[in-house]
């Protein structure tokens, strides 16, 4: 259908390049601006105080489990649903976004009941010291109050990107950070709310964003509609949104050991120490949301591509991914080892904190110089289907290594031993992931892509 054809058009049309960027920037410029509202919310609680920081900081590991999640059932259903609309598939992409919907409601509230029923000890396990504890309790129990929000926003956004509706994706989750920043100030000093008020204004402005979301499927400007008739759930469909789910979650799991690990390491050297790896972290976070974003988009133009058959136009596009991902994380890590202690005073007024946030910062520049090829293959394996090696890339960027370094590097050079476990983990993800990179691309991708019918091409694209 010409309809059909149009819709399709940021994945098929001009260079291999141009159509990568077309999907990338948006959802790069969406993801980024999810981390924007994270350090705004940072700088805010951090004039707070130190242990209102820390507390913060304790909560965040929690706070991207149930975010990832989300992004677990929502990427599992996307790269399934590229491979069916490659395929020419409609009907069975619609049954898979419906039911994607559904499997993030019913998980969604025994996350929030174990997360209540748990949270104190869950949060000492993290690295709440008995001073940053009372702020780590206010600020999580407003989060978990809204994880039914939180995970279905996050899983409907990446599917909205799997149908190649990334500037709908992305409008979403600028307009929620936009509301954020707005929020922020006045709940949290306004009305006297404090770290409580920086945790409601996240939740009001995710259901915000849901709520244009849903309306855009539901008014029918989307590609796929969301039709509660659809939801037949078939074994092989849920096998398909699990293999690469799954995985995810379980990488998700890891992500949270893995902050946790840090923070209950940084605690024995104190709040200043807890509230610095906070500070790193969400500046760091900045440049992995532009590099997970840019995953997201290349994503589905992997998926559409291998499942028609053009492999060729494929592997361009892992290479421009590769080249443009590098320059960027070079650049990035120039400026944090550079400007370390100029961006460290945004936040707080602790002479401490600001000497150990420097060290931090500089460390996490390092860590982000190597993590643009793992991004990008990560998310080709995705896209292919590829659920093992997806797994084992993804379970290294989330930081399985960093658990037993966290616990070991400290005992050999103190505080720096938590600095800089990061960044010496990096240089095995990055070995590892060359390693399966190779191997994957000589198995799935031929050099000679599958013949392509002529489609009938559209007068006005929507």
């Amino acid at each position: 259908m010409v309809k059909d054809n149009a819709k399709t058009l940021r994945l098929t049309q001009g260079s291999a390049a141009r159509a990568v960027i077309s999907l990338a920037v948006p959802a790069a410029t969406g993801t980024t601006a999810a981390a924007v509202y994270g350090l705004v919310d940072t700088v805010f609680v951090g004039m707070i105080g130190t242990s209102a920081l820390g507390g913060v900081t304790v909560v965040v590991p929690l706070y991207m489990l149930v975010v990832l999640m989300g992004s677990a059932v929502g990427m599992g259903g996307g790269a399934f649903v590229s491979r069916l609309l490659g395929a020419g598939d409609t009907e069975a992409a619609e049954r898979t976004v419906i039911t994607c919907l559904a499997l993030i409601l019913l998980l969604s509230v025994p996350m929030m009941a174990v997360g209540w029923a748990f949270r104190e000890s869950l949060l000492r396990l993290l690295g709440a010291t008995d001073t940053i504890l009372p702020y780590a309790l206010r600020y999580s129990g407003v989060l978990l109050l809204g994880i039914p929000i939180l995970t279905t926003k996050v899983a409907m956004n990446a599917l909205l990107r799997a149908e190649g509706a990334v500037p709908v994706a992305m409008r979403s989750t600028m307009g929620a950070a936009v509301l954020n920043v707005i929020l922020d100030p006045l709940l949290i000093f306004g009305l006297n709310m404090g770290v409580a008020g920086a945790a409601t204004a996240t939740v009001i402005s995710h259901a915000a964003a849901l709520t244009y979301i849903l309306w855009y499927y539901l008014s029918g400007r989307s590609y796929l509609r969301l039709l509660w008739l659809r939801l037949q759930p078939s074994w092989s469909m849920l096998g398909e949104i699990t293999k690469i789910g799954v995985p995810f979650a379980s990488t998700a799991a890891i992500n949270t050991a893995a902050i946790g690990s840090l923070n209950a390491a940084a605690s024995g050297f104190g709040d200043a120490a807890v509230a610095s790896m906070g500070i790193a972290g969400r500046v760091l976070g900045l440049g992995i949301a532009v590099l997970w974003g840019c995953g997201l988009g290349f994503q589905p133009f992997a998926g559409y591509h291998y499942g028609s058959g053009e492999w060729q136009r494929l592997r361009e596009g892992i290479r421009f991914m590769v080249l443009a991902t590098s320059v960027f994380t070079g650049a990035t890590a120039v400026l944090l080892v550079g400007f370390a202690n100029r961006i460290v005073v945004w936040f707080g007024t602790n002479p401490q904190v600001w000497e150990i946030g420097a060290r931090a910062l500089q460390a996490a520049g390092l860590q982000f110089l190597l993590m643009g090829p793992p991004m990008v293959y990560y998310a080709l394996f995705n896209g292919l289907g590829r659920a093992g090696p997806a797994a084992v890339v993804a379970a290294l960027n989330m930081g399985v290594l960093v658990i037993p370094a966290a616990w070991l590097l400290p005992q050999f050079m103190g505080l720096d031993g938590v600095i800089f476990a990061r960044p010496l983990t990096q240089v095995i993800t990055l070995t590892v992931t060359a390693i399966l990179a190779v191997r994957v691309q000589r198995q799935s991708l031929p050099l000679q892509s599958l013949p392509q019918p002529v489609m009938p091409t559209p007068e006005e694209p929507n």
